[in-house]
């Protein structure tokens, strides 16, 4: 009769037996330097790829491995290779640390990539460091970071109230041009052509100052997409940043990113103001401006310039101003912008070009520093409008000072005579 153990094929008392363990034997690994596919290397320019491909860029090299038969001897020269590539990668990552702008930045630079959908660009691969817009091999332009305010009531046109379409697209295809020309272009667009907050106050019972101004906001806002679409339509890539959040439409405003997009050839569109009630979409741009670091402030208007009187009440006495400079608009009390841009501006010398923006291709000759509209910047020579003469407000002003300053000395003279007499 079979026992148990041997119907299941187990050999008697023996079966049980504990196993021997075998003293371990290290054995060398199978490391293989292999060509990484192109689909899982690194998107990114040569200096970021693959280590592993750094050694290896063919496509059709075999594995080869790094010892030879079964001794223990490595090929020394590949491991310095491979060693070598490693502090390569890990060097360029950690001086570069590329986020993720800036790689959509490389792949929107990469080879055989247009910018904006411009002609005139090289299609050779561009770094964010050295990326910007394209150019079309014309006159460089004087100032290559452009802060433009566009306002409502330009947009609106003959219509009265909302966008005119022409003039968007004319607005756009100006815009479109001198991001060619190699100009860094920075928006801010106002609401008026929708909603005007301290107006609404007056007519609407009840509204308070704080909301009318919010609501102002989201008109910005609602212009602010219009040009991006239109910009879009002429090839150009736009981002539209706002200050209240709206991530649906927009992205928040976050400067760093801002300055990444202009630097990447992009346009940036500021809506919603500064994001507070009290500030009009002038002060906005001027903060705007001096954040981005513009170089000039450019407020597209529809008259071409600053004029002593309203140019359309009285066509005919209205002078234009070439040339002004902060304190003059101040003291003067010119209709330029509300005090708060000028003193934004002032403090961070930016300079500010208002122009007529029905005017073709006034744009690009401001950013080229050709003679368009009236300049308010910080020199003192501004001229006056009729060629160096003073203003009637300027004279009365002169005419105290000189008052003030003859009758100083007598004054004083009187006061010490009077005090010797005394004494």
């Amino acid at each position: 009769m079979q026992t148990l153990a041997s119907q299941r094929g187990i050999a008697g008392p023996g079966a049980f037996q504990p196993s021997v363990r075998r003293p371990f034997q290290p054995q060398a690994p199978q490391v293989h330097v292999v060509s990484a596919p192109r689909a899982t290397m690194c998107r990114c320019a040569r200096p970021f790829e693959d280590p592993v491909a750094h050694l290896d860029r063919s496509m059709d090299a075999p594995a080869t491995p790094l010892h030879h038969g079964n001794s223990n001897a490595y090929d020394t020269g590949a491991m310095d290779q491979l060693d070598h590539g490693l502090q390569n990668y890990y060097s360029n990552k950690r001086d570069h640390a590329l986020s993720l702008d800036s790689i959509d930045s490389q792949l929107s630079f990469g080879p055989g990539a247009k910018i904006n959908g411009l002609p005139g660009h090289s299609s050779h691969s561009t770094s964010p460091s050295q990326a910007g817009p394209a150019s079309s091999g014309g006159p460089d332009p004087k100032y290559k970071t452009v802060m433009l305010k566009v306002s409502g009531e330009a947009l609106q046109g003959k219509q009265g109230f909302g966008i005119d379409p022409e003039v968007l697209q004319a607005v756009a295809s100006e815009v479109a041009r001198a991001v060619q020309h190699g100009v860094s272009m920075a928006i801010v667009v106002g609401g008026g052509n929708y909603f005007r907050g301290a107006e609404a106050v007056k007519g609407i019972k009840g509204l308070e100052r704080t909301t009318a101004d919010y609501v102002g906001m989201l008109a910005t806002v609602m212009n602010a997409l219009c040009l991006q679409s239109a910009l879009e339509g002429l090839g150009v890539e736009t981002r539209v940043q706002t200050a209240i959040e709206m991530r649906e439409v927009a992205e928040p405003y976050i400067r760093r990113r801002a300055i990444s997009h202009l630097k990447a050839g992009r346009v940036v569109i500021f809506g919603a103001g500064t994001g507070n009630p009290f500030f009009t979409t002038d002060t906005a741009a001027a903060l705007r401006a001096a954040e981005m670091n513009a170089e000039v402030f450019l407020k597209a208007t529809k008259v071409d310039g600053v004029y002593d009187c309203d140019p359309v009440k009285y066509p005919h006495k209205a002078r234009r101003y070439d040339r002004l400079s902060y304190r003059q608009v101040s003291m003067d009390s010119l209709s330029v912008m509300d005090e708060t841009a000028i003193t934004l501006c002032k403090e961070n010398n930016i300079p500010v070009i208002v122009f007529n923006i029905m005017e073709q291709g006034n744009i690009l000759k401001a950013a080229l520093g050709e003679p368009v509209g009236t300049v308010v910047c910080e020199y003192a020579d501004a001229e006056a409008p009729d060629a160096g003469a003073s203003t009637g407000a300027q004279a009365a002003m002169h005419w105290l000072l000189l008052r003030k300053v003859a009758a100083q000395p007598a004054v004083q003279a009187g006061g010490w005579a009077q005090q010797r007499v005394r004494g």
